[in-house]
This record gives C-alpha cells, sequence and structure tokens, in this order.
C-alpha cells in the first residue's frame, strides 16, 4: 500500500468508526438526527466566525484570525470550537461560566449580551474582548453564543497590548466585567461609548465589538430555527450526546497508552524589569484513562507583565491535549472531563490579583511545557507514536509600533508576520514550513500590501529564514524573517515583547536539533533611502549598513525614520537524529534555500556537490560514520562506567520508551542497534555517553546576542555509547541536573 492510499484508509477507518455502532456506547439521541444536527451546530459556529471576519475592519481579525467563536449548552459546555485561533474558545468558556454564576439563570435576559475583557474571569489578556450572547427558545435560556477577539489598542500607557513596567493590573489596561452592551436587542450608547473613550483606535475597536454582536446574532437566529425544527428537548439530548461521545472516545484512547510520568519546560526570559529567567514546569502522569498535568513547580510570579492567569494555563493545556490526541474527536467539553490541571496560586502560570498579566505569555509557554510532556507520553505507545510531533512555532515574536501619521491620525501596528514560523516535524514527515502555530488550524498571516496601505511603514523583504528548521530525521518547518522601515514619518514608538531568545522553545524529539528561537536586530541610522535611489533593492541582512542592535527579549523604545527592524521568528522542532535523514532530501534542502551546504554537512553530515548541489553519497557515508565515531570518542559517562548487558531482541514485541529506546526483562536498549544502555529503574540518560555544546551548533538564530554560545543554557546530546546514535538532545539551564524526564509506571 503507497502512502496515499494509506491515508485514505487510515481517514476512512477514522470517519467510519462509531462507537455506537459497535455496541460500546448508548446515544440518547437517534444517531441519524444526531449526525445531521451535529453537523449543523458546527456549520453554525463556522458561519459565526466568517460573519465577524466579513464585518470587522481590523487586520489583527480579517488578516490574522486573531479569534474564535464558540457555542455552548444551557450550563455553559462548549458544544463547538471555530478553527481559528484555539486559545480563544476557552475565553468564551470561561466567559459563559461566570456570567452564569454572577447573573444566574433567571438574571440572563432575552435579547442581551454581555462584553468582558478581565483576564481572571474571561480569557488571555485585556486586549481580548469576549461578547456572550444567550440564546433562548419561547422564553427559556436554551443555549450561548459568543466570540473572543483581540481588540488593536484598549488602552493602558503602553499602545497596543503589551505594558512592559507595569508592576500591577491597576496600571494596565482597563478591565470590564458583564457589561450589558446589548439590552433586549438594542446596544446601550453608554456602555460602547465607556469602551470607545478608553482606547486610541475608538472607532476600530467600536466596529470589532459590532461585528462580534453581529456574528452573535447570526448564530442565535440560525440556533432559534434549529431549536424551532427539532424541539429544545431533542437538541438538548444532542448536545449532551456531542459532549459524552468525545468524553468516551479519549478515555478509550488514554486506556491503550502506558501508564506513567513525563515531563516539560518552557523558560522565558526578561519580565520587563530585570533580564532574569522564569521556569514553566509541566509533570504529566497518565493514569488509565485520566491525564492530570502538574505546573505547581513552576516559577513564582513575576513583578511585571509576562504573567498568566489560570484561565490562560487551561487553554494552553486542552489545546495541546485536543492537538495530539484528538485529531479525529470532536472538541468540545467532552475533552475536558478526563484532564486534571493543576497549579499553585502565585506563580507565573497561575497569578494572583492584582499580578500583570497582559503578556499572556503563560498561553504560549503552558503549550511550550505540555506538549513535551503530552509527545513523550505518546512515544511510548506503539499504537499512538505516530501522533508525536516537534513543537510548533513555540512562541511569537510581538513587536508593536505606534505613532501619528503623516496626516496626524494616530495609529497602533501589531506587526503580525511572527504567525508564519514553523511547524513541527511528524511521525513520518517534515514539519510544515510557515506552518505557524499548532493551536490554528486556518493560520493566517497579513499581507504585506494591507499593512504598508493601513500604516506609514515599508517593508524591506519577507522571506523564508535559512538554517531555521529544526534538523532531524524529519526537519521541523521553516521560520520566516522579515525587514522593515518607517516610511514618511519622523518616528514611531516600538514596543517588543517575546522570549527564546536565549534559547529556543522550538523542542526536538527522539534525537533531534531545535529550531530557531526568535531573533530581533535594529540598524540604526542606515543607508535604506539612499540604497532605494540608487535602484538597489537590499534583499538580505548583510547588505544593511548602520549600527547593529541586537535586541533583548522586551523592548520599549522607538524606531526612527531611517532605522530597519529585522526579526527572525521560532522554527520548527525536528524528530530523530539528523544523520538518519536521507542525503537526497538534504541536498533538495540546499537546493530550495532551507539548508545552507555548510550546515547540510557539520549537522547533517551530507557532502553536497558544489557544482549539482546533488549528495555525494558515498562521501556522506563515509562523513556520518566519522560523525558517530567522533561522538563515541568525545563522551563522557555522567556515572563514570557503562552499562553492561546482553544485547536485546529487538523493539518491535517489546515496551517502546521514547523513539530511540525500549525495554525488554528490566533493561533499557537502543532500538537501533539494540545495545544495552541502562537498567529499567534508573535514568537512561545517565548511562548514555553525553557531550555538551553551545546552542549555536543548532542554528544561527538562537542565543543571537550571545554568539550563540548562552550564558545560561547548554546543548545536551545523550549518545548511544554501542552506536553513536543520538538518543535524546535537551536544551536546559547550565545548572539543571540530568533530567528524567521519561518515567513508566512499569519501571
Amino acid at each position: 500500500m503507497n502512502f496515499e492510499d494509506e491515508v485514505q484508509h487510515m481517514i476512512r477507518k477514522a470517519m467510519s468508526y462509531q462507537p455506537w455502532d459497535q455496541g460500546e456506547f448508548q446515544l440518547r439521541s437517534d444517531p441519524i438526527i444526531y449526525e445531521v444536527i451535529r453537523h449543523r451546530l458546527w456549520q453554525i459556529n463556522r458561519e459565526q466566525g466568517q460573519t465577524l471576519m466579513n464585518t470587522s475592519g481590523s487586520p489583527v481579525v480579517t488578516e490574522a484570525n486573531d479569534f474564535n467563536v464558540v457555542i455552548s449548552n444551557k450550563t455553559g459546555d462548549v458544544i463547538s470550537i471555530g478553527p481559528y485561533v484555539f486559545i480563544h474558545f476557552y475565553g468564551v468558556a470561561n466567559a459563559i461560566k461566570n456570567t452564569l454564576k454572577f447573573y444566574g439563570d433567571a438574571g440572563i435576559e432575552e435579547g442581551d449580551m454581555y462584553v468582558s475583557n478581565d483576564p481572571w474571569v474571561t480569557g488571555p489578556h485585556q486586549v481580548d474582548y469576549t461578547l456572550v450572547a444567550p440564546v433562548h427558545f419561547h422564553g427559556k435560556l436554551a443555549a450561548f453564543v459568543g466570540a473572543t477577539l483581540h481588540l488593536i489598542d484598549a488602552g493602558s500607557a503602553w499602545p497596543g497590548a503589551w505594558c512592559i513596567g507595569a508592576r500591577t493590573a491597576f496600571e494596565e489596561q482597563p478591565r470590564f466585567r458583564y457589561l450589558r452592551l446589548v439590552e433586549k436587542g438594542r446596544f446601550r450608547p453608554e456602555v460602547m461609548e465607556t469602551i470607545r473613550c478608553n482606547s486610541r483606535l475608538p472607532d476600530r475597536n467600536e466596529l470589532d465589538l459590532k461585528a462580534a454582536v453581529a456574528a452573535a446574532q447570526v448564530a442565535k437566529e440560525r440556533m432559534f430555527g434549529l431549536f424551532d425544527r427539532y424541539g429544545p428537548d431533542l437538541i438538548e439530548n444532542v448536545m449532551d450526546d456531542m459532549i459524552n461521545v468525545s468524553d468516551f472516545s479519549l478515555r478509550k484512547r488514554l486506556r491503550t497508552i502506558p501508564d506513567g510520568q513525563w515531563e516539560g519546560e518552557a523558560f522565558v526570559e526578561h519580565d520587563g524589569f530585570e533580564d532574569k529567567l522564569y521556569t514553566y514546569r509541566a509533570v504529566l502522569k497518565k493514569e488509565g484513562d485520566k491525564l492530570s498535568f502538574d505546573f505547581s513547580q513552576s516559577s513564582d510570579q513575576a513583578p511585571s507583565f509576562i504573567n498568566g492567569t489560570s484561565g490562560v494555563l487551561c487553554a494552553g493545556v486542552l489545546c495541546t491535549v485536543g492537538v495530539c490526541l484528538c485529531n479525529d474527536i470532536a472538541w468540545n467539553a467532552g475533552i475536558f472531563k478526563c484532564v486534571e490541571i493543576l497549579s499553585r496560586l502565585g506563580t507565573v502560570v497561575d497569578a494572583k490579583f492584582p499580578a500583570p498579566v497582559s503578556s499572556n505569555t503563560g498561553f504560549w509557554a503552558s503549550i511550550e511545557a505540555s506538549l513535551p510532556a503530552v509527545s513523550k507520553m505518546l512515544s511510548c505507545s506503539e499504537e499512538f507514536n505516530k501522533n508525536v510531533m516537534g513543537q510548533w512555532m513555540a512562541s511569537w515574536l510581538l513587536v508593536t509600533f505606534a505613532g501619528a501619521k503623516k496626516s496626524g491620525e494616530p495609529f497602533v501596528f501589531h506587526e503580525m508576520s511572527s504567525k508564519y514560523g514553523g511547524g513541527g516535524a511528524r511521525f513520518d514527515a517534515d514539519g510544515v514550513d510557515h506552518g505557524g502555530n499548532m493551536t490554528s488550524p486556518v493560520p493566517a498571516i497579513p499581507n504585506v500590501e494591507s499593512f504598508e496601505l493601513e500604516y506609514p511603514v515599508l517593508y524591506i523583504f519577507r522571506k523564508r529564514a535559512m538554517d531555521s528548521a529544526g534538523a532531524g530525521k524529519f526537519r521541523g518547518g521553516v521560520s520566516g524573517a522579515f525587514a522593515l522601515t518607517p516610511h514618511e514619518i519622523d518616528s514611531m514608538a516600538m514596543v517588543l515583547s517575546t522570549y527564546d531568545t536565549d534559547q529556543s522553545g522550538a523542542t526536538s524529539f527522539n534525537g533531534g536539533f531545535p529550531g530557531a528561537g526568535n531573533q530581533a536586530v535594529v540598524w540604526r541610522n542606515s543607508d535604506i533611502w539612499e540604497q532605494y535611489a540608487r535602484g538597489d533593492i537590499p534583499a538580505d541582512i548583510h547588505e544593511f549598513s548602520g549600527r547593529q542592535e541586537i535586541q533583548p527579549a522586551k523592548v520599549n523604545g522607538r524606531l526612527n525614520n531611517g532605522d530597519i527592524f529585522f526579526s527572525v521568528c521560532s522554527g520548527g522542532g525536528s524528530l530523530g537524529d539528523p544523520l538518519e535523514r536521507d542525503p537526497v532530501a538534504t541536498a533538495a534542502d540546499v537546493r530550495e534555500g532551507v539548508t545552507s551546504v555548510e550546515r547540510a554537512r557539520n549537522l547533517y553530515g551530507v557532502i553536497v556537490d558544489p557544482s549539482t548541489l546533488e549528495p555525494c553519497l558515498e562521501d556522506t557515508r563515509k562523513l556520518r560514520h566519522k560523525i558517530r565515531s567522533q561522538r563515541l570518542k568525545r563522551g563522557r559517562f555522567i556515572t563514570g562506567e557503562a552499562f553492561t548487558g546482553p544485547p536485546g531482541k529487538g523493539k518491535e514485541k517489546q515496551q517502546r520508551l521514547g523513539g530511540n529506546l525500549y525495554i525488554e526483562k528490566g533493561v533499557v536498549y537502543c532500538a537501533r542497534c539494540d545495545g544495552a544502555i541502562s537498567p529499567a529503574t534508573e535514568n537512561p540518560k545517565s548511562r548514555c555517553l553525553y557531550l555538551t555544546e553551545p546552542l549555536g551548533i543548532a542554528s544561527p538564530w538562537i542565543s543571537l546576542r550571545s554568539g550563540g554560545d548562552s550564558v545560561r543554557f547548554h546543548f545536551k546530546e545523550y549518545i548511544c555509547p554501542h552506536c553513536g546514535t543520538l538518543v535524546f538532545v535537551d536544551q536546559r539551564p547550565k545548572d539543571a541536573d540530568t533530567w528524567h524526564d521519561f518515567k513508566l509506571a512499569s519501571e
């Protein structure tokens, strides 16, 4: 069976399986009616999202899809989630539950709509406004529809969203809870005016909120028609069935995965005041049909804006579970039931009010920590190891420019190109180039011409970033780079908020290398306008002049006329030892400009003919043998000695332990050569050879400020002492212990 036939077979198998057909589950509703109604609910949800996009005037919504829409039942349990930015589904779900709690069933009036933007009761941060609209049928509450969308500016001393320097939430954007924006079908002008007067862009914000109202009204009308046709009792039964089917299906899947404990980490540098490091640690425990994510070991909350609320943490974890475990299971409240999320109040992932939280770092960092834990768990499953992925565009490089146009009109400009980071490698395929983050099934980046028309900037280039993909047997997706300069204005404010500049959050697995981190550089007083006057159009940073300033993770500064802002965002994480990659594929990447000749040689061990750019296969074989031999020669044992044991019999009939090891009769073996590594009761890393290298060997876009050799982090390679294969690769703080991040219950 070829690859295409295998994919079609998998699709047919997934589409044809229904638990009630196998006698495993009993629907409350008729199966045919169930299918008709649930698909109709999905269609209403999608029409709701499309209406919002068609009526909003914000490029954040219309060009970058930074919003989402939700339908829930009358108790606020999510039934359907739009295919946009998944973080926002939890903002809507949270807001519905809290609005119900605040008003009570009797206080939720027909024809009303409510607005909230408080991160402790809704979603990510204060610029994300959530609209909640109850759906009544003949006077009785029957369901909810809602949307969360990112407004360009919601006030505060900092234009846009990221309040660098804020010490409490009271110094950030104003927070509103449960404002009745629409009452009995009519706008309340005093509420809209209150929201307008707190923004630099009142007209834009009013249009965004009216777009959310229009989308909700369309969804309400469609829902009313559904209730009218089938009756509220039948619709309620179908909604319950949708939740219960998803719950049943996920639990069934979990029971096939070995029990154990796996860990993941993410690191955020610079809190806006101090270049201090914060750890986001996820400890995943799987027992039977339940998952528990414990983030209580994460760092204490920061004095500035990088903190997240518990809602942001839940959104990140549930997005990860949905993407990795529920690719063929409907996303709704059912996939939440078997997931427990633990935290400690007063940490960066669960900040205590009134901590500043405007950066929303907790969402991205919680995914960065939970995805490795989930992928490690899946890599121990014979059935579901095919769901393992490298990290997708681990974090955003978020830069906002603001000021006044030549006409005097104020502007706030979110540069959204960082959404074209690399996708994570998959079990049997490279990552998607510019696939964006894994939480956006419908990824989008704004059109350059649209931004140049809207804002006083000129893009010098936007292109693929060479050597940004994580190197591996299956490489990560390629990231992007762009450069821009102010146009027809003297100066504009610049607020940069990112992390993963000292290291890369583009985690790899099974011995693969990480992708690029986030890097930003400003060239001061360049000759860009002189070059344009000569007819020269720069296509690379080496053609820029001026004083080069590599930016820290957080910046509150200015970009002046003649200055150039350049950035590279996160690449995709890889899977597998780069020496295992097909040389033909590596040579093709060189021809495509994805991989440099030097990196092909040094990381992949592939010799590319300089004239034809084809692989020299015999020279490549010799070089790869040499690199493996050098690993064995240079490597050292943590314990000082190797483990001795008889060869294994092969991983096919044994318990997997990640992608490169297996367990047989209490011993861990290398899956490539069947050499004995360690007793199963020990950390196998402690019996591997290891090498410590600067992070820059993985990508030129990691630790740029320190020339690739981070002061805080190093790159640790764990090597099979028998065959020289990379078994594990970790990026960790230099003072961290050897990480025992795989612990099967059978050990």
